[in-house]
């Protein structure tokens, strides 16, 4: 897989630079051509995705796209906003990183699957790190609950679950913990 730093937003490339440290390792990687975008390179209806290429872990694993090639779900999403998804695969639960890679136009032409797993081991200012914006958005869903805020409530949780759940579901979780405690 060929790509080069032009083929990645700014914005891409500080996400992957924070989450770095996220990631133990990559086992496998799948590369989709992205086609049939609208003119200003969003997605339609009529939007497709072709298995290109793929290696390690991801030659033993059904692709979607081998029996629907219609872009659809979180790739969809991806090649929408030009956003990376960290993850799991919804289907199949696989810890996933997906990447949008941009052509000559400026828009999506393809997106690269890692396959990874994630680094359990991260101190707790890691994880903080790693997060990001959702760091602060579940701090916040957390304080909607009337719970005072404590960093410690993200050891509760493993990674995967932080990067691809949704900030009301961890907050829900947390909220729980907090109850059992008391």
């Amino acid at each position: 897989m060929k790509f080069v730093v032009k083929n990645l937003t700014y914005k891409n490339i500080l996400f992957i630079s924070r989450i770095q440290p996220a990631v133990l390792t990559v086992k496998g990687y799948t590369v989709y051509d992205v086609n049939n975008l609208d003119k200003e390179g969003k997605p339609t209806d009529k939007s497709t995705i072709n298995l290109k290429e793929r290696g390690g872990v991801a030659l033993q694993m059904k692709s979607r796209a081998e029996s629907s090639n219609l872009l659809m779900g979180t790739k969809k999403t991806i090649v929408s906003t030009g956003d990376i998804y960290i993850g799991k695969g919804r289907a199949d639960g696989a810890p996933i990183l997906v990447m949008p890679l941009l052509g000559e136009k400026g828009f999506v032409e393809k997106l690269f699957l890692l396959h990874i797993e994630y680094n359990n081991l991260l101190s707790l200012n890691e994880k903080k790190e790693v997060l990001g914006h959702r760091y602060n958005d579940i701090r916040n869903m957390v304080n909607e609950y009337n719970i005072i805020w404590q960093d410690e409530y993200l050891e509760k949780i493993p990674l995967a679950d932080l990067f691809s759940e949704t900030v009301e579901n961890l907050a829900g979780r947390i909220m729980r913990y907090v109850q059992q405690v008391d």
